[in-house]
């Protein structure tokens, strides 16, 4: 799922843009990965350090449907949630995201086939559609609709072998704000 206050923040973005275009492009001429599906899968492992995300998304999983409130913000690295009509305890959670280890777009292309398309709006956000198609029986597939800027997932659909919807979940409202130590 990190850049330092050097000069000016256009510059900065302006740099990793371009860093980052770069990056892209030799990782897809290293193993055919589209690159734009690269470019977001990247996005996508940074935005959790990039941004503050906060909102009422919705999880469906066999048959049950939880409304769940989140802040991860600046001041409040590990994150918060609230379930607000299932049978969890209601009363606030704390959560922490595990960073894990940075996914190089060709290892995720090993395993899946890759696909970006426009997607819907999510929470009122123009969204990109990275699509996971597993390259064999043994794993899930996925749709995630990325925010376009930041690369935060708005929507994740996992997907059965047989193409049917295992999990959703889905902001309905969400705020994201731009870390101070992105720039």
């Amino acid at each position: 799922m990190t850049a330092k206050k050097l000069l000016t923040p256009r510059f900065v973005l302006l740099v990793g843009v371009f860093l980052g275009s770069g990056l892209s492009q030799a990782v897809s001429a290293q193993c055919g990965v589209d690159l734009e599906a690269a470019s977001y899968i990247e996005r996508l492992q940074q935005s959790r350090e990039r941004y503050a995300v906060s909102g009422t998304f919705l999880r469906e999983s066999a048959g049950a449907r939880d409304f769940i409130s989140v802040n991860r913000s600046e001041d409040a690295p590990e994150g918060s949630a609230q379930y607000f009509n299932s049978n969890a305890n209601n009363a606030k959670q704390s959560f922490g995201l595990p960073l894990g280890r940075y996914l190089d777009p060709c290892e995720v292309f090993e395993f899946y086939t890759l696909a970006i398309t426009a997607g819907p709006k999510v929470a009122g956000k123009s969204t990109r559609v990275l699509q996971l198609r597993p390259r064999d029986t043994l794993r899930l597939g996925y749709s995630l609709a990325l925010e376009e800027k930041s690369g935060v997932i708005l929507r994740s659909d996992t997907i059965s072998e047989k193409g049917e919807l295992l999990e959703r979940h889905e902001f309905a409202t969400v705020t994201i704000a731009s870390l101070s130590k992105e720039l």
